[in-house]
């Protein structure tokens, strides 16, 4: 596989103050405890019925959270998050750094370039000059705002958006975007597999549904991929149907040369049988974990 990385649309929010964490546990998925210097998760932002607002990235400086949202989704979730900030002590700054991605190989070269050991998935390295993050699937991401780091990358290893987005997508590191906005229980996607759900930390939104849908519930919904020979990029909300019946949703596509990756959350029962998107036949299959 080629080293490769990319500059991501990616904004990146540091939370402070004396009740930041406490205020962060009462509105995300994620256990925030579980949240240092040294580690990195996933955490869903619900609405109160439990369907995804958002899909966040933590990570912490200090005593500090980082709070990384895809820039179409960021201007929303942090108003929405700012009405409930309330009397607390909570800030919430917005940050300059870079937002960058890599894949496994280009990661191992610059660990090496830096001398620093690779971290495993769901680890955060952090120095002076950069963050690294080791998410599922042999992704990376990278966050810094100095040029010394974008000046390594761009001498030394290919910037490729495409081959980025093809291991992002692949390996089930998803967005939440304004077209799939409260479209998603956390339950019927990896985030539950990668420790993203906290189920006895307490109360925070959407708690009461996302727990009735643990204890008494069945998921019958998950995240499942296709790809496409020849087909367009297909928009996000698209319906997939078989046998005359809607049987999933597009939440995510990226066309690179002939092929288009599209992620769905899918009727788990048609994974693997035959589908159709528009014109075009799709087989899916559940996404990695």
């Amino acid at each position: 596989m080629t080293p490769v990385w990319a500059k991501m649309p990616y904004l990146s929010y540091r939370f402070s103050g004396t009740d930041a964490k406490t205020f962060l546990q009462g509105q995300l998925t994620q256990d925030i405890h579980r949240i240092t210097p040294v580690t990195c998760h996933y955490g869903a932002y619900c609405n109160p019925k439990g369907r995804m607002l958002a899909n966040v990235l933590l990570s912490a400086e200090g005593n500090d959270i980082i709070a990384r949202l895809h820039q179409r989704q960021a201007e929303s979730v942090i108003k929405r998050l700012q009405l409930f900030v309330l009397r607390s002590q909570v800030e919430i700054t917005p940050l300059r750094d870079l937002n960058l991605a890599l894949n496994q190989p280009a990661a191992e070269v610059f660990c090496h370039h830096w001398g620093v050991v690779l971290p495993e998935p769901f680890s955060a390295l952090s120095q002076d000059d950069f963050h690294l993050l080791a998410l599922p699937n042999d992704y990376y991401e990278l966050r810094s705002r100095d040029m010394a780091v974008l000046s390594f990358l761009q001498s030394e290893l290919a910037e490729n958006f495409a081959a980025i987005e093809r291991r992002r997508i692949a390996g089930g590191n998803f967005h939440i975007l304004p077209e799939t906005s409260e479209l998603l229980l956390p339950q019927q996607t990896p985030l539950e597999a990668w420790g993203g759900i906290s189920y006895n930390k307490g109360c925070y939104v959407g708690q009461e549904i996302i727990a009735r849908n643990k204890y008494r519930g069945k998921v019958r919904k998950g995240l499942a991929l296709a790809q496409l020979a020849d087909a367009p990029c297909v928009a996000l909300g698209t319906k997939i149907r078989a046998d005359d019946c809607d049987v999933g949703t597009v939440i995510e596509s990226h066309q690179d040369s002939d092929v288009t990756l599209c992620l769905a959350l899918m009727l788990l029962e048609d994974v693997g049988n035959t589908c159709q998107i528009g014109d075009t036949t799709a087989v899916f299959t559940l996404i990695e974990k």
